[in-house]
């Protein structure tokens, strides 16, 4: 049985001690990649591909990428960023990332998740995104970000505000992690493995979105992967929060399917 509590005048499913399924009052998109890109949120949420195949890890299904190309990409509809607005919302996923060739050039920020806008300032985004930079890279702005993964939202100047873990994106590679960001009354969560690492930041601002890719974007080179089959199983975009219990809960359920 659901268990529910009221909050924000929202009535909110707990997910207590029960596994998370889909529902199309709070779901957006949900992708199972059972070897296709179908929906599985009831919503019906038209999404294209280019540059990946199907498989099977245990009970778990996930898609893999076959091109190292800027031209690999899962595409849903860009609207999905616009139905959160002020509101508050949640993605998490599976992923088991691969290295890369470039860690000594300035190239490959391989884009997980990705929401833009791009017709005028500001630009309203939500980007999960693999720094491969081999070398420090820095600005007045940005400070160090190298071999790390960095999470993004709304910015000019593609600096702030945006957090960045901890643990080097070099010892995440070819094993599979859990990666959550909820948004809880304007503060972001963001959950790597949930018990690794966790990160906060504030973020006040709507969304708006004219772009939506995941895995990939197929806009330029240098946000692609230099090696193929990197990895994404069991994709959630919901239009509510999750506590950190509901991560956990989550993430305890369905880790062993990962090796985790």
């Amino acid at each position: 049985m659901n268990v529910y509590i009221w909050t924000s005048g929202v009535l909110k499913n707990a997910y207590i001690g029960e596994r998370w399924s889909p529902d199309t009052s709070r779901t957006l998109l949900y992708l199972k990649f059972e070897n296709n890109t179908n929906d599985s949120s009831w919503n019906n949420v038209s999404v294209s591909s280019a540059g990946v195949w199907y498989w099977t890890i245990w009970n778990k299904k996930y898609v893999e990428m076959t091109w190292t190309s800027s031209t690999t990409y899962i595409k849903p509809n860009q609207t999905l960023e616009n139905q959160i607005g002020a509101w508050d919302f949640t993605v998490s996923f599976f992923i088991r990332p691969v290295s890369t060739n470039s860690w000594s050039t300035n190239g490959n920020w391989p884009l997980v998740f990705w929401f833009w806008y791009g017709k005028s300032q500001p630009y309203e985004w939500l980007q999960i995104q693999f720094n491969y930079y081999g070398i420090s890279y820095s600005s007045p702005s940005i400070p160090a970000i190298s071999n790390k993964v960095i999470i993004r939202t709304w910015s000019l100047n593609y600096s702030k505000p945006y957090t960045v873990f901890d643990t080097n994106f070099s010892s995440l590679v070819w094993s599979w992690h859990h990666i959550v960001v909820t948004r809880i009354n304007w503060v972001v969560y963001c959950y790597l493995d949930w018990w690794v690492e966790k990160k906060t930041f504030n973020y006040n601002w709507s969304f708006n979105c004219d772009s939506f890719y995941i895995l990939n974007r197929n806009d330029y080179t240098w946000q692609a992967w230099s090696s193929p089959w990197a990895r994404m199983s069991e994709v959630i975009f919901e239009k509510v929060w999750w506590t950190e219990a509901e991560v956990s809960n989550y993430f305890d359920l369905i880790k062993s399917n990962y090796w985790l």
